[in-house]
């Protein structure tokens, strides 16, 4: 099933938001591996992101290190629900790993 790019958006900035709630930081590579994004595109919804909801990301450079982390005054933007709830649901339906447990529990190589 092929997503609309507007639903695809609500999606990555859902992400975005719940992985910044929980765990205090994100970076382009956290976006890439949970969707299988090139950097460009994910450095495009990053981006989408900050001009709707600045306050929420404050950018951090230490060394060669870049993250970003959860502003003072975050505020969810478009996330509803429990945020460990929906990067569940993220992995579950994107990531290699979860369709690798399936295969193998249920034998489809």
């Amino acid at each position: 099933m092929k997503l609309s790019t507007k639903k695809q958006t609500v999606i990555v900035m859902s992400f975005i938001e719940a992985h910044i709630e929980l765990y205090q930081e994100l970076n382009i590579n956290t976006i890439c591996d949970a969707f299988g994004y090139n950097r460009g595109t994910a450095t495009n919804y990053l981006n989408r992101y900050k001009e709707l909801k600045p306050s929420n990301l404050r950018y951090l450079l230490e060394g060669t290190k870049s993250r970003y982390v959860r502003g003072i005054s975050f505020e969810r933007l478009v996330l509803e629900g429990s945020a460990l709830e929906f990067l569940n649901m993220v992995d579950a339906l994107y990531s290699d790993a979860a369709l690798q447990r399936f295969e193998e529990r249920y034998s489809l190589t």
